[in-house]
């Protein structure tokens, strides 16, 4: 699924916990509610390799930092990769004076969060267009109908007719991500299916989804998945 900002926003909204999407190389996909003075913490969680012992089972857990300070981790599936929302950070000691704008939360509400963020998840994936501006969505719809055409941010602005700076803007605002981004992350999910489901060749699949040429397809795909499309097509044959 293609998480979008607004399935954080939304969630921020209904328990003003702040919520970040990361993927397996730690890398941010998008944040709401976190602030600057949160970041010593993200980054001893990234010093901890906390994912790399983390078996994938759909089951949510807890990272604890200084006695007091918590994530909690839940692992989703989105297509071949794994992503992670954080909620937090958060601390349950009501006597702590550490980090004393860190967010107190009952560890009884952590079922209720996991329940609010998956209703979202849900909701918004039956609809997802709904959530975007008719121009937000028609431009979806033409890259998921047209993507191994040519298609660049100026073709799109001149095919919608829209000013260029005004798309890019309304695009990042809506999605948390560039078009650009957008556009690569989708070739590169229709190349998966073609790496696991046909015997091409990568040059072929990369013609298929649109790059065009093989070196490039094959320096996106990488940077993506953190895997080159050779790699990721043999970790399929037994």
């Amino acid at each position: 699924m293609f998480y979008t900002n607004d399935i954080l926003k939304i969630f921020n909204n209904c328990c003003e916990f702040p919520i970040t999407l990361i993927n397996s190389n730690y890398e941010v996909i998008h944040k709401e509610g976190f602030k600057d003075e949160f970041k010593p913490i993200f980054s001893k969680f990234v010093e901890d390799s906390v994912l790399t012992n983390i078996p994938f089972n759909d089951a949510p857990l807890t990272w604890t930092y200084e006695n007091s300070i918590n994530y909690y981790i839940i692992p989703q599936k989105n297509e071949d990769s794994i992503q992670y929302f954080l909620v937090g950070p958060y601390k349950t000691d009501v006597n702590s004076s550490k980090h004393p704008n860190v967010p107190l939360m009952d560890t009884k509400c952590l079922k209720y969060l996991y329940d609010l963020l998956m209703n979202i998840i849900k909701d918004y994936s039956s609809n997802k267009l709904a959530a975007f501006s008719p121009n937000i969505s028609r431009v979806i719809k033409h890259v998921e109908n047209n993507y191994s055409e040519p298609i660049c941010v100026s073709s799109i602005c001149k095919d919608f007719n829209m000013n260029k700076c005004y798309f890019c803007r309304l695009f990042k605002k809506e999605t948390g991500i560039t078009f650009i981004q957008y556009l690569n992350n989708f070739k590169v999910e229709k190349s998966k299916e073609l790496l696991k489901g046909t015997n091409l060749s990568l040059l072929e699949i990369a013609f298929e989804v649109g790059f065009s040429n093989q070196s490039y397809f094959s320096t996106i795909f990488k940077k993506i998945t953190g895997a080159t499309p050779l790699d990721y097509r043999n970790s399929f044959k037994n």
